[in-house]
C-alpha cells in the first residue's frame, strides 16, 4: 500500500510561519497545524485577548509579535 505524507514536515519543519487571523477559526487551524509539523508560527489578529487565549491553549507553541 502506497503511503502519502500529508504532515507537512517535509515543507514547514524549521521555517517561520506568520498566520493572520490566527485567534480563531481557520487561522488558529492553520497555526497549529504549522507548529505540529515543526514551524516557528508568529500568529497576528484584531483581538489581543482571543491571540493570548490562543497562545495559553496551545502551550506557547505560537509567537506573538511585540
Amino acid at each position: 500500500m502506497l503511503f502519502i505524507d500529508r504532515s507537512r514536515k517535509g515543507t514547514v519543519a524549521g521555517k517561520v510561519g506568520l498566520v493572520t487571523g490566527g485567534s480563531s477559526g481557520i487561522g488558529l487551524a492553520t497555526a497549529d497545524k504549522f507548529a505540529e509539523a515543526g514551524a516557528t508560527t508568529i500568529i497576528c489578529g484584531r483581538d489581543q485577548d482571543k491571540l493570548d487565549a490562543a497562545c495559553a491553549a496551545h502551550e506557547a507553541r505560537f509567537i506573538l509579535p511585540a
